[in-house]
């Protein structure tokens, strides 16, 4: 959901009230997190502004605040047929990777987090200029359990593995799908 901070277009994560719940437990190792985070500055990652936080019916609501990617996804990029917009040659997807490539290796060298754990084309955003920049890698100790629980319900219900479902499976780094999805490693 898009939004205005200080002047600047920005986008607002709604966190869930799951993750709402769980940061209240995790509070001190939150704040520490985000302030990392806020501090973190490449070019080839979302800017995270910090979280806002409104009450709406007497319930407490809050949202991440990061950088609008103004052209979309990666994912909307690449799998946009409408080739009136873009073009896409193969010199510019090698651009778009080398942009992803440059936005890891800052969050694995030069940030406290080490490792992104939700890499995946939705996850990256596209600026105005076809920048790349990733996102959705914030608040690892808030968001990994919950995303670990949606993914094992996920996989013990043979009806909701669906091609999304294996698309997202795609997109995840080899050493965590062993831990995380053992299942998969045991059907190739």
């Amino acid at each position: 959901m898009p939004g205005y901070y200080s002047d600047t277009f920005v986008a607002l994560k709604r966190l869930t009230p799951e993750m709402e719940n769980l940061s209240k437990s995790l509070n001190a190792r939150i704040t520490d997190e985000l302030r990392h985070l806020v501090q973190l500055q490449h070019n080839h990652i979302a800017k995270i502004y910090g979280v806002y936080s409104c009450t709406v019916d007497s319930e407490v609501r809050s949202s991440l605040v990061t950088e609008f990617g103004t052209k979309g996804s990666l994912k909307d990029l690449l799998e946009d047929k409408d080739t009136s917009k873009f073009n896409l040659t193969w010199e510019m997807k090698r651009c778009l990777m080398l942009d992803v490539i440059q936005g890891l290796s800052a969050i694995h060298r030069e940030s406290a987090l080490g490792f992104h754990g939700n890499l995946k084309s939705q996850n990256c955003i596209v600026d105005g200029r076809l920048t790349v920049k990733l996102t959705d890698f914030a608040l690892a100790s808030l968001l990994d359990p919950i995303r670990q629980a949606r993914r094992e319900q996920k996989f013990k219900k043979e009806e909701e593995k669906t091609d999304e479902f294996y698309k997202e499976l795609l997109w995840m780094a080899p050493e965590k799908l062993k831990l995380e999805c053992p299942e998969v490693q045991n059907k190739t």
